[in-house]
């Protein structure tokens, strides 16, 4: 399940050494409700891979966001801090962020697909549960149960 993360570009802002992240979360840089969700979530610690996805739009200024997050994933929190502050940084959309742009961009839409009643919009969330179920949703606030 979370072997995306493996194979997508994203940032983990709260990494637990060694272990897997407990959920995946696609957001826009843009988006308002992506926002909330870092504002709500960030202080928790959740270890959740962030994944980048121009979802409201592949051109700049979007595009230039994502490649802000994208080109600096391994930094963490710091990343995700910056994508949502009053100034968020923008960079070149180079040929290989294109790339992971529109790897993780495909991992949304075919988790889109795969589940149209949960999966609505951004921020989209597949998260393991503390019972160890994965819960897939989207929105914020999110569903009942989904974030806990």
């Amino acid at each position: 399940m979370l072997a995306l993360g493996q194979v997508l570009t994203g940032v983990r802002p709260a990494p637990v050494a060694g272990a897997e992240p407990r959920g995946i979360v696609y957001f826009d840089p843009r988006c308002p409700y992506c926002h909330a969700a870092w504002t709500d979530l960030a202080p928790k610690d959740m270890d959740l891979l962030w994944l980048p996805v121009t979802a409201l739009g592949r051109e700049a200024p979007n595009a230039s966001r994502v490649a802000a997050v994208l080109g600096r994933a391994g930094e963490g929190k710091a990343v995700l801090e910056a994508a949502f502050g009053p100034a968020p940084p923008a960079a070149e959309m180079t040929a290989d962020l294109r790339a992971k742009s529109e790897e993780n961009t495909a991992g949304f839409l075919a988790l889109a697909r795969g589940w149209p009643q949960e999966i609505e919009g951004v921020p989209a969330f597949v998260i393991r549960g503390q019972d160890g179920k994965v819960k897939i949703g989207s929105g914020w606030p999110p569903p009942a149960g989904l974030v806990d």
